[in-house]
């Protein structure tokens, strides 16, 4: 391509990459990497996505407000307290940041959309699959081992946020969590790259 049309062609919009898995898929791993590599800050965003949707579940019950703009509001206001967006000098490109997040629900990628988008911000979702066998395999006798009871709760919690995503939810791609760290991480980029322009 010609320095003129590369000069044409529109500048890609800003987005953000939100990871989204549990606490055993090495999502921080791959944040850091991949921040490394779109040269944008890496925010561990889980506590911010708790404190929401914490927020958001029990305003909401009482009927007075609605959960979409009370997780928008909490979670605005929380990413912000991590230094989120960050300043035009410590990007090097159209991603603004990688957020790590928890496992992610469709009516809290709602409100995740909603939020990024009133700032002009793009969402990204990968969210990194894992099934719920795999998931006890690797917690149950790891968290609570002295209450089976509680440590089976805590699952059955962890479980009912593996949502898959719905067909319409264009800016989200799955992946399989099982992979070994370099290959996911290569898959990851070819899916943001896609999803970045839209495809």
């Amino acid at each position: 391509m010609s320095e003129a049309a590369a000069s044409l062609s529109p500048s890609p919009s800003p987005f953000v990459v939100l990871l989204c898995g549990t606490y055993v898929t090495g999502k921080e791993t791959l944040a850091f990497t991949l921040a490394e590599h779109y040269g944008c800050p890496k925010i561990k965003a889980g506590m911010s996505q708790f404190s929401a949707y914490s927020g958001a579940r029990t305003q909401s019950r009482s009927g007075r407000y609605d959960y979409t703009q009370v997780f928008c509001r909490i979670w605005w206001a929380k990413l912000q307290q991590l230094g989120f967006p960050p300043d035009e000098k410590d990007v090097k490109g159209p991603c603004r940041a990688v957020l790590s997040c928890l496992a992610t629900r469709r009516q809290d990628r709602d409100a995740i959309r909603e939020a990024m988008r009133a700032q002009s911000l793009k969402p990204i979702f990968i969210i990194l699959n894992i099934t719920k066998e795999t998931l006890s395999g690797r917690t149950l006798g790891v968290e609570h081992p002295e209450d089976v009871e509680f440590a089976n709760l805590k699952l059955e919690e962890k479980a009912r946020f593996l949502e898959l995503p719905g067909e319409d939810e264009t800016d989200v791609a799955l992946v399989d969590s099982m992979l070994e760290m370099d290959v996911l991480a290569g898959e990851i980029k070819g899916l943001v790259g896609r999803l970045s322009k839209g495809e």
